[in-house]
């Protein structure tokens, strides 16, 4: 915690400096807006953070221009930190903009644009929009896979998310196997004994546990209706 108190105000401090030598509306000051935002995120100070992350899209807009690479980064933290938030239909307006620019720049497939799809995957998740979360989902993997590598720990997150995804719609056998192959991954990146394991491994036996529920209603429901009307 004190290292965290110290290094903000390291980074405020170097914030304040480069403002004072280069004033309010330079682009670099666009790291240090996107540090701070990123450090208030992590806090849940999201009206801090959404403050620097617009002040920084302000600056790109304005010196770079709106369809400048940079502006994009501006405009992906918002989308994610909207995400965090659960103000999904903002953050997508942000990430849909964003992957345009990405996709301009960089390319169809670029493991940026991945990310991107990503966000936008999370999005309509909770907007109920299943069947598309799902192709956003999957594009992202599949471009994951072919420029990172089938066991890059932003292909895991995907299929966490996907495997999220499937949980929402009951289909418990789906989710618990993308759960594992999330598993799989983690494991080999981030070690056994990692925090993000133990939260996929809950969420895969929630799975298990939740088609174990499942079937045994359908059993139950039979039997009631098997011996419906019948006396023991």
């Amino acid at each position: 915690m004190g290292n965290d108190v110290q290094a903000l105000q390291l980074l405020l401090q170097a914030f304040q400096i480069t403002k004072k030598i280069f004033g309010i509306e330079h682009v670099k000051l666009v790291f240090y807006l996107h540090e701070l935002a990123l450090h208030y995120a992590a806090v849940s100070q999201y009206s801090k953070a959404e403050e620097y992350y617009q002040l920084a899209l302000t600056i790109c807009e304005k010196i770079k221009g709106p369809d400048h690479l940079e502006t994009a980064e501006s405009l992906w933290g918002l989308a994610n930190l909207f995400n965090l938030q659960g103000r999904f239909i903002t953050a997508e307006s942000y990430a849909q903009r964003a992957l345009t620019i990405k996709q301009q720049a960089l390319g169809q497939n670029h493991h940026e644009v991945a990310f991107l799809l990503n966000i936008l995957g999370i999005s309509s998740t909770f907007q109920q929009e299943h069947s598309r979360a799902k192709a956003l989902f999957q594009k992202a993997i599949n471009i994951y896979e072919k420029t990172l590598g089938g066991e890059h720990f932003f292909v895991a997150t995907c299929l966490k998310n996907l495997g999220t995804l499937y949980f929402l719609q009951q289909d418990y056998v789906q989710a618990a196997a993308l759960f594992q192959q999330t598993l799989q991954i983690y494991e080999k990146r981030l070690g056994l004994y990692h925090a993000n394991i133990a939260y996929v491994a809950h969420k895969r036996r929630t799975a298990l546990a939740s088609r174990l529920y499942t079937s045994c209603q359908g059993l139950f429901a039979r039997c009631l209706h098997y011996f419906g009307g019948k006396t023991l």
